[in-house]
């Protein structure tokens, strides 16, 4: 027996009839919410005493209001300020969009809440600015489009104006697209005006960084998902040009907050991680996985655990990522000169562009390879490479976000994959490399993955390097080839489906 919270009511003739819920639980933009889990929350925050959560049709739009009454001698905290409380403490789709503050609560004859004598939210207008930077002016126009307002001053607020967790995600990834500077979920909740957001955008500061587990741009409704692997972040715009019929979920199970004495230490561990938290997400096939960098030979593992759980893996594609033991799989002679290409190509390709952008002078970039340091340290990268990476040791809990991106890739995840023992994959493997990635004087032309792809390889040059093949124009050109590949594959599937059905 399970209590759904479903009030129906059964006729004589067998039909039932659904009146509406027995709780206060509410689905909005696809999300089953409790407004009382939100209460919960708000309450446990310092200086508020009580607090209302109900769901109001604001815009043709069904939103989050808070209402709240602060302790005594207390004032409530700004609404910029709850909700980074908030996104702490509960996932972005249940954060309110008004937070409005009452002296007390209206009640009935009986004492119990009133709420229908609730206010409802009010926007007030804040201050024109007489001029818009060049900033703002871009900012307005991706609100306006967002929003589907004519008008948007720069001290608005994107939430009071109808902005919730999935605009806000989609606003991301516009101003990643338009700026070239990501910007996390948390730093949106506290700069969310146009004046305030665009000091971020100019601003020299680093980039920002934004770990949660599970990200999603649309809902999943019944149009299959793509699993983007080992990154909440790098997958905003990819995912945003794939589309809504085909929606992106991208994952990253070890988050900052993830305790470290629990983190498995073998790749094959790590990926059963992710083979967990996707069959909690979409508990049985047919599944689409992709994976970037050292997240493509995870989403390669895990649909290897997939296909020996008996489900089915329509999709796999890996973007940037290395076939293991690329190099081993040579002769002694080939594998050394191999190893020692990629990583002068790379070298040189990364010194050229630093001297053409003007970060370090043409001299500085001749003067440190005729130094003798210089030589030492190239020879010590390749030692470093002969020999493998040290152990890698937890970092600290409160490690700066670039910090620990770092250790999760070189230090934690690396080393682990030059342990895993691949197995031949039975399907097909789309393999997405950038342009500028270093190619041919001894190297793989399939990046290594054609001794193991047993369905054959789609493989594709996207114009970019390792990281700016997420940015248009080689973004964009990688979302029409994942959805073109990925739509096909499920029609395939469908099809054959249908044919056993038959």
């Amino acid at each position: 027996m399970y209590r759904t919270g479903d009030l129906a009511r059964w006729r004589p003739d067998g039909t039932i009839d659904f009146l509406g819920r027995i709780d206060q639980q509410v689905k909005i933009r696809g999300f089953r919410i409790e407004p009382s889990e939100i209460e919960v929350a708000l309450t446990a925050l310092a200086g508020i005493a009580q607090a209302v959560v109900v769901p109001r049709e604001i815009s043709d739009d069904t939103k989050l209001v808070a209402y709240l009454v602060a302790q005594p001698g207390a004032g409530l905290p700004e609404p910029a300020k709850l909700r980074v409380a908030l996104g702490a403490r509960l996932p972005s789709y249940m954060i309110p969009t008004f937070f409005i503050a009452l002296d007390a609560f209206p009640l009935t004859a009986n004492g119990k809440l009133d709420r229908t004598r609730l206010p409802p939210p009010t926007r007030t207008a804040p201050s024109k600015a007489l001029t818009l930077t060049e900033t703002e002016r871009r900012l307005v126009g991706i609100w306006k489009q967002l929003l589907g307002l004519d008008e948007i001053e720069n001290l608005a607020d994107f939430f009071e104006l109808g902005g919730h967790s999935l605009l806000a995600l989609r606003l991301l990834a516009s101003i990643e697209a338009e700026f070239g500077r990501r910007i996390s979920l948390e730093a949106l909740l506290n700069s969310p005006t146009i004046e305030k957001l665009a000091h971020l955008v100019e601003s020299g500061q680093e980039r920002q960084y934004d770990f949660r587990q599970v990200v999603r741009l649309y809902p999943v409704r019944e149009s299959p998902q793509i699993f983007g692997i080992n990154s909440s972040g790098a997958y905003y715009l990819l995912g945003k040009l794939i589309g809504p019929e085909q929606p992106l979920t991208a994952l990253q199970v070890f988050d900052v907050s993830y305790p470290r004495d629990q983190m498995p230490q073998t790749f094959e561990q790590i990926a059963s991680q992710y083979v967990r938290l996707i069959r909690r997400l979409q508990p049985s096939g047919p599944y689409s996985l992709l994976g970037w960098s050292v997240g493509g030979l995870l989403a390669y593992e895990v649909a290897q655990q997939l296909l020996a759980a008996n489900e089915e893996v329509a999709y796999l594609g890996v973007i940037e990522t290395w076939g293991p033991f690329s190099y081993k799989r040579f002769r002694w002679i080939r594998s050394r000169l191999a190893k020692g290409s990629y990583h002068l190509q790379a070298t040189l390709a990364e010194q050229t562009k630093t001297a053409v952008t003007g970060k370090k002078s043409l001299t500085h970039f001749l003067g440190q390879w005729k130094s003798v340091r210089g030589a030492a340290r190239i020879a010590a990268h390749f030692m470093r490479q002969f020999r493998g990476y040290p152990a890698a040791r937890p970092p600290e809990q409160d490690l700066r976000g670039s910090d620990y991106e770092l250790w999760m890739n070189f230090e934690y995840l690396d080393p682990a994959a030059k342990k895993y023992l691949i197995r031949p994959f039975p399907g097909r493997i789309h393999v997405f490399r950038a342009s500028a990635t270093p190619k041919g004087l001894f190297l793989d032309d399939l990046m290594g993955w054609g001794a193991f792809a047993e369905g054959g390889i789609d493989f594709a040059v996207i114009e970019g390097d390792h990281y700016s093949i997420f940015r248009p124009p080689g973004v964009q050109q990688m979302a029409a080839l994942i959805a073109a590949a990925h739509a096909e594959a499920i029609e395939v599937r469908k099809k054959v489906f249908q044919s056993l059905k038959l």
